[in-house]
């Protein structure tokens, strides 16, 4: 069936209709879709002011201001809205006539102005102390309208002050590095030349920073010694090689401008790396040491004179520290001792002294009261053969010249040769003076002792003459007191004859010879003369050695006849030898009444007795002399003798002999 035209015409227009409909809603679809764009836009920007690290403004024609950010209401310590609609100058009257000059130059010119800092001298009553970089530009339109100013702000006060601080310390750091007496310079690899000096150039190798920078390398490289060439390449290498924080020393020479040599001496470091940690710059110091190593080398010649002079000295040289330690030894020194140089340094010497000497020794060296004085010391030093040697030590203190103690230095003499010849005088002379003595002793009691049989001999003779017709018998007592008196006086004699030789530095006789037989022999001839005495033979041992017969012979016979004359008839006496090890002891004792306490001790005096109330009724007629002799012929063999003895029960005499078979005087 076919449309009507009326039809057909509704049918269009309701077509037409329903098209310009749909268009209205896409168009409103589109403009809500471009709203909510712009919305985002705004919303993204808006957020980007407001975290912007700078302060961002939009002033129209008029110059009001139309927008800050959040920053920009910071920096002018005003809410965002106080800003709506005014200018600078009219929220701060007079601070911003400058500002607002500029902004009116941009409207006018259309060109920005960039990088503009201003300080608050700037800004009169704004933020005092701080420092701005300010940005204007002009806003256009598509078309090129002008439609107002922008304005980008920074505060840079800390980056300003961190630039004044930096010019501060460089400055600070320049000053020092003019300052200090020592050259220092960077030297830079890639540009193989020194890129850096300080004015200390000039003063240690005559040239300024100018003059050496326009050096060329060769130029430049014969200033180094020649003969510090290969030294110079090894430690350029060693450089390359150095940690992070490392230094490398070096001495070397380099020539002045008046053409000498200089002694320098040099700390360097890496002062740049390139990202690989590959050195790019070194820093250097030097200093010059040209004095020093001359008084070095000066130094160096006197102690090699020194050393030349004391190794030809005749006697041990020698130096010490403050605290004694030896720092110097001379040739003499090593000859005598035989020991590595070394070795007795520090407080090596000390091992060479006599232990019997050391304490002494360092106790005077170390003496607070005599430190820092001069010193003689003798004592006793180890040789290269062993032999300690009697040595004097002389020492001086050494200052320097400043009066600072240095230590000493001093030299040991071997006086050992006169040191035995001094004590060999000494004991001469004192031997001398004892014998002497003796001599005083000996005539003093030789005269006592002899005047008493002399008295007794001369008184009974006097009766003689006096009574010639005395009866028979009275004459033959007084001959038999005479030729008893003379018997003693005879044997009195000779025993102050051999005590006399024995002073007198009299040798015993010496062979081999058996000691046993010697006892055996006298005990039985005193035994068959002694028939009121009960004589007890006990333990008798073999002994072989060297000794003299005559003078043992005599000891023995000293022995048994004192224990017989003072021990009283019926009484008893006991005789034992025997081998004791390396000794050969004797035993003599009888049963008489003892030695008292008091008179112990002096019986080995010559010319002393016992109180008399120990002998029998009759004097046994002993000269006093018996046991001197015996202690002489025991001491001659190397022994010892001794009595030991107790009231009311007897005295034993003990003697003990070395058993030698070589006579080791």
């Amino acid at each position: 069936m076919g449309w009507t035209e009326l039809e057909q015409v509704i049918l269009q227009s309701c077509s037409l209709l329903l098209a310009d409909a749909l268009e209205r809603m896409q168009l409103r679809k589109q403009q809500h879709e471009l709203q909510q764009v712009q919305e985002e836009t705004i919303a993204r920007l808006q957020a980007i002011l407001d975290n912007a690290p700078v302060g961002i403004g939009l002033r129209n024609t008029e110059l009001k201001i139309e927008l800050v950010n959040r920053k920009a209401a910071e920096y002018n310590q005003q809410p965002s809205e106080e800003h709506q609609n005014r200018t600078m100058n009219e929220m701060f009257p007079g601070a911003f006539e400058k500002v607002e000059r500029m902004l009116q130059q941009v409207l006018t010119t259309g060109e920005p102005l960039l990088d503009v800092e201003l300080t608050d001298q700037d800004l009169p009553g704004f933020r005092k102390g701080h420092h701005w970089q300010l940005n204007y530009f002009p806003v256009k339109s598509r078309d090129g309208r002008t439609l107002g100013v922008g304005s980008i702000i920074q505060d840079i006060t800390a980056r300003k002050n961190s630039e004044m601080a930096l010019r501060e310390s460089q400055h600070f750091l320049q000053r020092i590095a003019d300052t200090v007496p020592t050259l220092i310079y960077v030297y830079d690899v890639r540009q193989r030349k020194n890129i850096y000096f300080n004015s200390e150039l000039k003063n240690i190798l005559g040239y300024t920073p100018v003059e050496m920078d326009a050096l060329d390398q060769t130029s430049a490289s014969s200033m180094i010694h020649p003969d510090e060439l290969p030294a110079t390449l090894q430690h350029y290498q060693r450089l390359f090689a150095l940690e992070a924080g490392e230094t490398l020393p070096r001495e070397y020479r380099m020539r002045h401008k008046n053409g000498s040599w200089r002694w320098l001496y040099t700390r360097e470091t890496v002062f740049v790396r390139d990202d690989q940690g590959t050195p790019l710059q070194f820093l250097g110091g030097a200093i010059d040491i040209t004095d020093w190593k001359e008084a070095q080398q000066a130094i160096l010649e006197s102690e090699r004179r020194f050393q030349l002079v004391a190794d030809r000295a005749p006697v041990m040289i020698w130096m010490a520290d403050p605290q004694g330690n030896a720092v110097f030894h001379n040739q003499s020194w090593t000859e005598f001792t035989g020991r590595p140089p070394e070795q007795d340094l520090g407080t090596g010497w000390m091992d060479l002294m006599h232990p019997e000497d050391r304490a002494r020794l360092l106790g005077n060296f170390m003496d607070p009261e005599r430190l820092q004085q001069p010193f003689e010391s003798e004592y006793r030093m180890l040789r290269h053969d062993g032999q300690y040697r009697w040595v004097v030590d002389r020492g001086t203190p050494r200052f320097s010249p400043d009066g600072q103690f240095r230590g000493f230095i001093g030299a040991c003499i071997d006086i050992h040769d006169r040191k035995l010849a001094e004590d060999a005088l000494m004991q001469s002379e004192q031997k001398l003076r004892e014998l002497s003595e003796a001599q005083k002793r000996f005539v003093a009691d030789a005269a006592h002792e002899l005047r008493t049989p002399l008295t007794s001999i001369q008184g009974n003779l006097d009766l003689f003459v006096r009574f010639p017709h005395i009866p028979e018998d009275e004459k033959k007592e007084i001959l038999s007191d005479v030729q008893r008196e003379a018997t003693r006086l005879g044997r009195l004699v000779n025993d102050m004859l051999q005590l006399a030789r024995g002073d007198a530095g009299a040798t015993l006789r010496m062979d081999t010879i058996h000691l046993d037989q010697v006892v055996l022999d006298v005990w039985r001839d005193l035994e068959r003369v002694s028939p009121n005495h009960t004589m007890q033979l006990l333990q008798v041992d073999e002994v072989e050695m060297l000794g003299d017969p005559d003078r043992l012979r005599q000891l023995v016979l000293i022995l048994v006849e004192n224990a017989l004359k003072y021990t009283p008839r019926g009484g008893a006496v006991n005789l034992e030898f025997r081998k004791l090890g390396e000794l050969a002891e004797l035993r003599v004792s009888d049963t008489g009444i003892g030695i008292g306490p008091e008179d112990l001790p002096r019986v080995f005096e010559r010319f002393y007795r016992a109180d008399r109330s120990r002998h029998r009724s009759e004097d046994p007629g002993g000269t006093g002399l018996g046991l001197p002799i015996a202690k002489w012929i025991v001491e001659g063999h190397g022994g010892e003798i001794h009595l030991e003895s107790e009231m009311g029960v007897g005295t034993t005499a003990v003697v003990r002999l070395p058993i030698r078979f070589t006579d080791e005087g």
